[in-house]
């Protein structure tokens, strides 16, 4: 009886040993698979952001700084207006800004897998006027099955007051 009780307790401990093998080779697996977010995605991150910006400021080519920047289902989350979803609402939205040139700087880039934030400060000049608005902005991008950093979602918060209204009675 004793030996049929070593030899069960040994299947036992066998089993359980081969089940533990298994699941760490399959969560091994699954650790080897997950992306990093390696120094060359953060460079192309950066390098689209100049790129687009440079494409915008000497072509005045809003369509084509969108398609650089933005995917296809892009959400823009500017000051005082709406939310707009899309690359043609997004076009719509810059277009009606007027002539400016968009100055930037990036403070951080970071990321995990295909998801990647980064966190900077902007500038908007009008050609005649100066500065038209200045702020802060924290971008969430996104990389396709191409490879390609995309953003997904804009926000954008001026440092510049609201203008004073006064009260009429």
């Amino acid at each position: 009886m004793l030996n049929t009780l070593n030899f069960s307790s040994m299947k036992k401990s066998r089993f359980l040993l081969v089940a533990l093998i298994v699941l760490t080779m399959i969560a091994c697996t699954n650790c080897k698979n997950q992306q990093t977010f390696t120094q060359a995605d953060n460079e192309q991150i950066r390098n689209t952001s100049e790129s687009a910006v440079k494409l915008f400021d000497s072509n005045k080519d809003i369509k084509a700084y969108v398609t650089s920047y933005y995917s296809d289902e892009a959400t823009v989350l500017m000051p005082n207006t709406e939310a707009v979803k899309g690359r043609e609402a997004i076009s719509t939205l810059l277009g009606s800004y007027g002539d400016f040139k968009l100055e930037f700087k990036i403070n951080e880039i970071s990321g995990k897998g295909d998801l990647a934030y980064v966190y900077g400060n902007y500038t908007l000049k009008d050609p005649s006027n100066g500065v038209m608005d200045q702020g802060k902005y924290i971008e969430i991008w996104k990389k396709g099955a191409d490879g390609k950093w995309l953003t997904i979602y804009d926000i954008s918060n001026s440092n510049m007051p609201l203008p004073v209204t006064t009260k009429t009675e």
